[in-house]
């Protein structure tokens, strides 16, 4: 995702301006998708003229990935904040934190999986779980060439587990949606502590 930004730090009438245009678009993406709103619709629903629109946007496109991109960087940043120690011993709480606050934002969220964008929300995954996992696999794992590998399982597994909780009509809390999403990665990772696949498979 390339993210859309203006060239110089917006003031805070901008603020207000573009915080509008999104949260109009958001609300008139509830009942038709963005290709059947038009620009005029979209400025009268934020209180703003065309002109006004187009001196903060090019497009609608260019506001729905303005929205992700804002999405994404606030659910990884608790995450990139956080000490690769402590990723490991309390994942539990940071997928918890994940998952709540993607609770706390539906329509922002869906806008990921809707766009595609999910696909870039693993990349960033992995990026974070790279490092973390890697100080175990060096240690500890009698098979550290497989990282790359149940990295890749473990991320796309926990991102489709993520969509299919979004999508659902009653989805589970966010408590027990963290403790299924830590032991299927657990299970995931332990492929790394026998001697070979053969003897994985077997248990």
């Amino acid at each position: 995702m390339t993210p859309v930004s203006p060239d110089k730090p917006l003031d805070r009438r901008q603020k207000k301006t573009r915080n509008a245009i999104q949260n109009a678009l958001l609300v008139l993406m509830r009942d038709k998708p963005i290709e059947k709103i038009t620009v005029s619709e979209l400025a009268a629903a934020a209180d703003v003229n065309r002109k006004t629109f187009y001196n903060h946007y090019r497009s609608l496109i260019d506001v729905r990935k303005e929205l992700e991109q804002q999405h994404i960087d606030r659910i990884m940043s608790f995450i990139r904040e956080a000490p690769s120690a402590q990723l490991r011993a309390e994942p539990t709480f940071f997928i918890q934190r994940l998952v709540q606050d993607m609770a706390e934002h539906p329509e922002r969220t869906r806008l990921i999986f809707d766009s595609g964008e999910q696909f870039y929300l693993a990349e960033q995954f992995k990026k974070v779980a790279l490092p973390a996992l890697s100080e175990v696999a060096v240690g500890h794992s009698k098979h550290p060439e497989y990282l790359p590998y149940v990295i890749d399982f473990m991320v796309n597994g926990l991102v489709c587990l993520l969509e299919n909780w979004v999508r659902a009509t009653a989805p589970a809390s966010a408590e027990d949606f963290a403790l299924l999403a830590v032991k299927l990665i657990r299970a995931s990772c332990t492929i790394m502590e026998f001697e070979n696949a053969h003897a994985f498979m077997e248990n």
